[in-house]
Formats: C-alpha cells, sequence, structure tokens
C-alpha cells in the first residue's frame, strides 16, 4: 500500500497516511475533522551527478580512479604471478 502525505488545512499538522490510491482519504488524525485533507506532492530524490566542490578541477576524480586502478591491476598480476 502507497504512502502519502497530507497537511490539515485546520491545524496545519503534516502526517503520513497508507492507503489504496482510489480510497478516499477520511479526517485528520489530528483534529478529527473532515475534508480538511490536502495531499502534498512529494519529493523525489534520484541518483545522480555528484556535486564537486569548486576546487576540484574537471576529471580529477577519474583521473584518480584510473590511476588506483592501474595500482591495483598491478598488484593482482604480481599476486597471481606469485600462486603459480
Amino acid at each position: 500500500m502507497p504512502r502519502y502525505t497530507y497537511r490539515c488545512n485546520n491545524c496545519d499538522t503534516t502526517t503520513d497516511i497508507f492507503h489504496l490510491a482510489e480510497e478516499n482519504v477520511g479526517e485528520c488524525p489530528q483534529c478529527n475533522i473532515s475534508d480538511v485533507l490536502t495531499r502534498v506532492i512529494a519529493q523525489i530524490r534520484t541518483p545522480g551527478k555528484q556535486q564537486s566542490s569548486p576546487s576540484t578541477r574537471v576529471g580529477k576524480v577519474t583521473e584518480d580512479f584510473i590511476l588506483e586502478a592501474r595500482q591495483d591491476l598491478k598488484q593482482q598480476k604480481i599476486d597471481a604471478g606469485n600462486k603459480k
């Protein structure tokens, strides 16, 4: 069952209510008055590009990752050669 957030126009409280989309919400659970709830549009968070600090130049994170991956690969080759 989806969760919806509502704000009461009477007591100005915000509450989360679980119900089906086709169901009507009854009364405010705080003030017990009917027809005063307004649905609040949920903020959607999507994973996206990380914000870099202003001092980080473009491509620095990628270069650091490549260097670290190269070092890891060298170590793995050494470890694989020692196992023979």
